[in-house]
Protein backbone atom coordinates (compact mmCIF):
# COMPACT_ATOMS: atom_id res chain seq x y z
CA UNK A 1 0.00 0.00 0.00
CA UNK A 2 1.62 3.36 -1.06
CA UNK A 3 -0.54 6.43 0.39
CA UNK A 4 0.66 9.90 -1.42
CA UNK A 5 0.49 13.42 0.77
CA UNK A 6 -0.21 16.15 -1.19
CA UNK A 7 -0.50 18.62 1.63
CA UNK A 8 -0.14 17.47 4.82
CA UNK A 9 -2.12 19.98 6.05
CA UNK A 10 -5.41 18.55 4.62
CA UNK A 11 -6.02 15.09 7.41
CA UNK A 12 -9.44 14.09 8.27
CA UNK A 13 -9.90 14.28 11.37
CA UNK A 14 -13.52 13.42 13.02
CA UNK A 15 -15.25 12.45 16.47
CA UNK A 16 -14.30 8.18 17.11
CA UNK A 17 -17.85 7.90 16.88
CA UNK A 18 -17.54 7.95 12.52
CA UNK A 19 -15.64 3.98 13.48
CA UNK A 20 -19.08 2.46 14.89
CA UNK A 21 -21.04 3.62 12.02
CA UNK A 22 -18.54 2.28 9.51
CA UNK A 23 -19.00 -1.01 11.65
CA UNK A 24 -15.26 -0.83 11.83
CA UNK A 25 -13.54 -3.23 14.94
CA UNK A 26 -12.16 -0.18 17.01
CA UNK A 27 -9.83 -2.21 18.79
CA UNK A 28 -8.13 -3.16 15.64
CA UNK A 29 -7.65 1.02 14.62
CA UNK A 30 -7.89 3.01 17.19
CA UNK A 31 -5.09 2.89 18.66
CA UNK A 32 -1.71 5.74 19.28
CA UNK A 33 -0.10 3.48 16.57
CA UNK A 34 -3.30 3.49 14.12
CA UNK A 35 -5.49 6.22 13.84
CA UNK A 36 -6.32 7.95 17.21
CA UNK A 37 -4.30 11.19 16.87
CA UNK A 38 -5.49 13.16 20.42
CA UNK A 39 -8.86 11.44 20.73
CA UNK A 40 -9.43 12.06 17.52
CA UNK A 41 -10.07 9.81 14.25
CA UNK A 42 -7.39 11.26 11.90
CA UNK A 43 -7.39 9.04 8.47
CA UNK A 44 -3.82 10.40 7.43
CA UNK A 45 -2.26 9.12 10.37
CA UNK A 46 -3.91 5.92 10.03
CA UNK A 47 -2.82 5.99 6.30
CA UNK A 48 0.82 6.96 7.59
CA UNK A 49 0.91 3.97 10.38
CA UNK A 50 -0.54 1.27 7.84
CA UNK A 51 1.27 1.92 4.53
CA UNK A 52 4.34 0.20 3.11
CA UNK A 53 5.61 3.51 1.42
CA UNK A 54 4.70 7.30 1.35
CA UNK A 55 5.22 9.59 -0.91
CA UNK A 56 5.34 13.28 -0.82
CA UNK A 57 5.55 15.63 -3.89
CA UNK A 58 8.92 16.91 -3.36
CA UNK A 59 12.07 15.63 -1.46
CA UNK A 60 12.32 19.26 0.66
CA UNK A 61 8.84 18.71 1.36
CA UNK A 62 9.78 14.79 2.84
CA UNK A 63 12.23 16.61 5.27
CA UNK A 64 10.20 19.60 6.44
CA UNK A 65 7.14 17.58 6.83
CA UNK A 66 9.72 16.09 10.34
CA UNK A 67 9.42 19.66 11.86
CA UNK A 68 7.54 20.58 14.05
CA UNK A 69 6.86 23.84 12.01
CA UNK A 70 5.78 21.97 8.72
CA UNK A 71 4.61 18.75 10.20
CA UNK A 72 1.21 20.04 11.02
CA UNK A 73 1.09 17.79 14.58
CA UNK A 74 1.76 15.12 12.31
CA UNK A 75 5.79 15.01 12.47
CA UNK A 76 6.01 13.15 15.36
CA UNK A 77 3.86 9.98 13.79
CA UNK A 78 6.29 10.71 10.46
CA UNK A 79 9.38 10.69 12.31
CA UNK A 80 8.14 6.97 13.12
CA UNK A 81 7.94 6.06 10.06
CA UNK A 82 10.61 8.30 8.17
CA UNK A 83 11.71 5.05 7.20
CA UNK A 84 8.45 4.59 4.70
CA UNK A 85 9.32 8.64 3.02
CA UNK A 86 9.78 9.16 -0.38
CA UNK A 87 10.01 12.48 -1.95
CA UNK A 88 8.71 12.32 -5.66
CA UNK A 89 8.54 16.09 -7.89
CA UNK A 90 5.48 16.22 -9.38
CA UNK A 91 5.71 16.97 -13.47
CA UNK A 92 3.30 18.78 -15.81
CA UNK A 93 1.81 17.90 -18.61
CA UNK A 94 4.52 19.85 -21.12
CA UNK A 95 2.25 19.15 -24.02
CA UNK A 96 -0.28 21.50 -22.89
CA UNK A 97 1.90 23.73 -21.44
CA UNK A 98 3.82 24.50 -24.66
CA UNK A 99 5.12 27.85 -26.15
CA UNK A 100 5.39 26.74 -29.13
CA UNK A 101 2.02 25.46 -29.96
CA UNK A 102 -0.57 27.09 -26.92
CA UNK A 103 -3.52 28.27 -28.91
CA UNK A 104 -4.12 30.29 -25.74
CA UNK A 105 -1.08 32.90 -26.62
CA UNK A 106 -1.46 35.74 -29.54
CA UNK A 107 2.00 34.81 -30.13
CA UNK A 108 3.50 31.32 -30.19
CA UNK A 109 7.59 31.07 -29.16
CA UNK A 110 10.57 29.54 -28.57
CA UNK A 111 13.91 30.57 -26.87
CA UNK A 112 14.87 31.10 -30.31
CA UNK A 113 12.40 33.48 -30.93
CA UNK A 114 12.05 35.29 -27.79
CA UNK A 115 10.80 38.30 -29.06
CA UNK A 116 7.57 36.90 -30.28
CA UNK A 117 7.06 36.54 -25.99
CA UNK A 118 6.91 40.28 -25.70
CA UNK A 119 3.38 40.51 -27.84
CA UNK A 120 1.84 38.08 -25.34
CA UNK A 121 2.86 40.57 -22.59
CA UNK A 122 1.61 43.64 -24.34
CA UNK A 123 -2.14 41.94 -24.91
CA UNK A 124 -2.01 40.83 -20.93
CA UNK A 125 -1.25 44.34 -20.25
CA UNK A 126 -3.90 45.89 -22.76
CA UNK A 127 -6.48 43.39 -21.00
CA UNK A 128 -5.75 44.76 -17.45
CA UNK A 129 -5.73 48.22 -18.67
CA UNK A 130 -1.94 48.97 -18.06
CA UNK A 131 0.12 50.21 -20.61
CA UNK A 132 3.50 48.79 -22.45
CA UNK A 133 6.63 49.81 -21.34
CA UNK A 134 9.91 47.94 -22.34
CA UNK A 135 11.66 48.95 -19.21
CA UNK A 136 8.98 47.98 -16.64
CA UNK A 137 9.06 44.16 -15.89
CA UNK A 138 5.85 42.47 -15.21
CA UNK A 139 5.34 40.10 -12.29
CA UNK A 140 2.37 37.92 -11.95
CA UNK A 141 1.15 36.06 -9.61
CA UNK A 142 -1.44 32.57 -10.43
CA UNK A 143 -2.78 31.15 -6.99
CA UNK A 144 -5.43 30.71 -4.63
CA UNK A 145 -5.73 33.57 -2.60
CA UNK A 146 -4.59 32.10 0.94
CA UNK A 147 -2.27 32.34 3.71
CA UNK A 148 -0.41 29.35 2.42
CA UNK A 149 0.23 31.14 -0.49
CA UNK A 150 2.00 33.88 0.39
CA UNK A 151 -0.53 36.73 0.29
CA UNK A 152 -0.28 37.73 3.89
CA UNK A 153 3.43 39.48 2.56
CA UNK A 154 1.73 41.23 -0.45
CA UNK A 155 -0.76 42.63 1.94
CA UNK A 156 2.04 44.05 4.13
CA UNK A 157 4.21 45.11 1.13
CA UNK A 158 1.35 46.54 -1.10
CA UNK A 159 3.00 50.06 -0.96
CA UNK A 160 6.12 49.16 -1.74
CA UNK A 161 5.03 47.20 -4.64
CA UNK A 162 3.46 50.45 -5.71
CA UNK A 163 6.73 52.22 -5.73
CA UNK A 164 8.46 49.95 -7.91
CA UNK A 165 8.94 49.92 -11.54
CA UNK A 166 6.74 47.50 -12.55
CA UNK A 167 3.66 46.41 -12.92
CA UNK A 168 1.61 43.57 -11.21
CA UNK A 169 -1.39 41.03 -12.12
CA UNK A 170 -2.91 38.65 -10.07
CA UNK A 171 -5.36 36.17 -10.85
CA UNK A 172 -6.95 33.40 -8.65
CA UNK A 173 -9.80 33.12 -5.54
CA UNK A 174 -9.74 32.55 -1.82
CA UNK A 175 -10.10 34.28 0.92
CA UNK A 176 -12.65 37.18 0.92
CA UNK A 177 -10.28 39.40 2.72
CA UNK A 178 -7.22 38.92 -0.12
CA UNK A 179 -9.74 38.87 -2.47
CA UNK A 180 -11.02 42.39 -1.16
CA UNK A 181 -7.36 43.56 -1.01
CA UNK A 182 -6.92 42.56 -4.43
CA UNK A 183 -9.99 44.55 -5.99
CA UNK A 184 -8.84 46.95 -3.93
CA UNK A 185 -5.62 47.14 -5.52
CA UNK A 186 -6.82 46.99 -8.90
CA UNK A 187 -9.31 49.83 -8.54
CA UNK A 188 -6.60 52.27 -6.57
CA UNK A 189 -3.52 51.82 -7.91
CA UNK A 190 -1.81 52.68 -11.00
CA UNK A 191 0.32 49.21 -11.60
CA UNK A 192 -0.99 46.72 -9.25
CA UNK A 193 -4.64 44.77 -11.49
CA UNK A 194 -6.54 41.75 -10.26
CA UNK A 195 -9.37 39.16 -11.84
CA UNK A 196 -10.78 37.37 -8.78
CA UNK A 197 -11.89 33.78 -10.28
CA UNK A 198 -10.12 31.55 -12.77
CA UNK A 199 -9.55 31.37 -16.21
CA UNK A 200 -7.38 28.86 -18.08
CA UNK A 201 -7.27 30.68 -21.16
CA UNK A 202 -5.70 34.07 -19.71
CA UNK A 203 -3.98 32.06 -16.76
CA UNK A 204 -1.91 30.25 -20.30
CA UNK A 205 -1.85 33.68 -21.23
CA UNK A 206 -0.56 35.14 -17.74
CA UNK A 207 2.20 32.31 -17.99
CA UNK A 208 3.28 33.82 -21.29
CA UNK A 209 2.94 37.29 -20.84
CA UNK A 210 4.97 37.80 -18.21
CA UNK A 211 8.58 38.48 -17.09
CA UNK A 212 8.22 37.31 -13.55
CA UNK A 213 5.77 34.80 -11.40
CA UNK A 214 5.66 36.00 -7.77
CA UNK A 215 5.56 32.93 -5.34
CA UNK A 216 5.97 33.82 -1.78
CA UNK A 217 4.57 30.63 -0.67
CA UNK A 218 4.29 30.23 3.74
CA UNK A 219 4.88 26.10 2.94
CA UNK A 220 4.54 24.69 -0.64
CA UNK A 221 4.69 20.60 -1.34
CA UNK A 222 5.53 20.59 -4.77
CA UNK A 223 3.80 23.81 -6.31
CA UNK A 224 2.89 23.57 -10.31
CA UNK A 225 3.10 27.63 -11.07
CA UNK A 226 6.33 27.73 -11.18
CA UNK A 227 7.22 24.42 -12.94
CA UNK A 228 4.43 26.03 -16.06
CA UNK A 229 6.34 29.79 -15.82
CA UNK A 230 9.86 28.09 -16.48
CA UNK A 231 8.26 26.23 -19.24
CA UNK A 232 6.71 29.49 -20.56
CA UNK A 233 10.59 31.33 -19.95
CA UNK A 234 9.01 33.46 -16.90
CA UNK A 235 11.51 33.31 -13.94
CA UNK A 236 9.80 32.47 -10.53
CA UNK A 237 10.43 35.09 -7.32
CA UNK A 238 9.79 32.33 -4.74
CA UNK A 239 10.08 32.00 -0.69
CA UNK A 240 13.13 28.43 -0.98
CA UNK A 241 10.65 26.10 0.55
CA UNK A 242 9.16 22.61 -0.51
CA UNK A 243 8.87 21.73 -4.21
CA UNK A 244 10.07 25.74 -4.97
CA UNK A 245 13.52 25.19 -3.35
CA UNK A 246 13.83 21.69 -4.64
CA UNK A 247 12.78 23.31 -8.82
CA UNK A 248 14.60 26.59 -8.66
CA UNK A 249 18.13 27.57 -8.80
CA UNK A 250 18.03 31.15 -7.57
CA UNK A 251 20.80 33.73 -9.35
CA UNK A 252 23.29 34.46 -8.86
CA UNK A 253 23.89 30.47 -8.65
CA UNK A 254 25.25 29.12 -12.12
CA UNK A 255 22.49 27.84 -13.58
CA UNK A 256 20.18 29.91 -12.10
CA UNK A 257 16.78 30.05 -13.19
CA UNK A 258 15.13 32.28 -10.77
CA UNK A 259 15.00 34.08 -7.36
CA UNK A 260 14.86 33.10 -3.67
CA UNK A 261 14.46 34.24 -0.33
CA UNK A 262 14.52 32.29 2.83
CA UNK A 263 12.36 34.16 5.71
CA UNK A 264 8.80 34.59 5.53
CA UNK A 265 9.58 38.34 5.32
CA UNK A 266 7.89 41.34 2.92
CA UNK A 267 10.81 43.08 2.91
CA UNK A 268 12.93 39.38 2.34
CA UNK A 269 10.35 39.30 -0.84
CA UNK A 270 11.59 42.79 -1.61
CA UNK A 271 15.17 42.18 -1.70
CA UNK A 272 14.40 39.01 -4.08
CA UNK A 273 12.06 41.57 -6.05
CA UNK A 274 14.87 44.46 -6.48
CA UNK A 275 16.92 41.27 -7.50
CA UNK A 276 14.83 40.27 -10.19
CA UNK A 277 14.40 44.02 -11.19
CA UNK A 278 18.02 44.38 -11.50
CA UNK A 279 18.50 41.60 -13.87
CA UNK A 280 15.53 42.37 -16.30
CA UNK A 281 17.87 45.65 -16.78
CA UNK A 282 20.77 43.41 -17.48
CA UNK A 283 19.57 41.87 -20.85
CA UNK A 284 22.26 39.47 -21.37
CA UNK A 285 22.02 38.19 -17.83
CA UNK A 286 17.87 37.83 -18.13
CA UNK A 287 18.36 35.92 -21.37
CA UNK A 288 20.78 33.31 -20.13
CA UNK A 289 18.73 32.86 -17.44
CA UNK A 290 15.36 32.38 -19.38
CA UNK A 291 17.30 29.81 -21.05
CA UNK A 292 17.87 28.04 -18.22
CA UNK A 293 14.26 28.35 -17.51
CA UNK A 294 12.72 26.33 -20.91
CA UNK A 295 15.23 24.16 -21.27
CA UNK A 296 14.45 22.52 -17.62
CA UNK A 297 12.76 19.16 -18.02
CA UNK A 298 9.86 18.91 -15.08
CA UNK A 299 7.44 16.78 -17.12
CA UNK A 300 6.12 13.61 -15.87
CA UNK A 301 8.74 11.25 -17.51
CA UNK A 302 11.28 11.99 -14.91
CA UNK A 303 8.44 11.90 -11.83
CA UNK A 304 7.12 8.35 -13.29
CA UNK A 305 10.69 6.57 -13.65
CA UNK A 306 11.01 7.88 -9.51
CA UNK A 307 7.36 6.24 -9.17
CA UNK A 308 8.21 2.88 -11.20
CA UNK A 309 11.61 2.32 -9.08
CA UNK A 310 9.75 2.73 -5.29
CA UNK A 311 6.84 0.10 -6.87
CA UNK A 312 9.61 -2.14 -7.87
CA UNK A 313 10.96 -2.08 -4.62
CA UNK A 314 7.78 -3.28 -2.98
CA UNK A 315 6.73 -5.78 -5.88
CA UNK A 316 10.44 -7.74 -5.06
CA UNK A 317 9.90 -9.47 -2.41
CA UNK A 318 6.55 -10.69 -4.00
CA UNK A 319 8.09 -11.45 -7.11
CA UNK A 320 6.28 -9.08 -8.83
CA UNK A 321 8.12 -6.62 -11.42
CA UNK A 322 6.73 -3.76 -13.03
CA UNK A 323 7.17 -2.97 -16.65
Amino acid sequence: TVFSIHNLAHQGVIDPWILDFANMQKHLVYHHLGLEHFGKVNWMKGAINFSDKIVVVSPKYASEILTGEFGEGMDFTLRGASNKIVGILNGIDQDVFNSETDTNLVKNYSFSTLENKIENKIEILRRFGLEYDPCRPLFATVSRMVKQKGFDLVRDMQYELQKRNIDYIILGSGDKDFENLSIWLSNNTKNIRSMVGYDEGLAHLLYSGADFLLMPSLFEPCGLSQLIALRYGTLPVVRAIGGLEDTVTGYPLNGANGFKFWRFNGYDMMQAIDCAIGVYNDKNTFKALIKNAMSADHSWKKSAKEYMKMYNQLCLHKELVLV
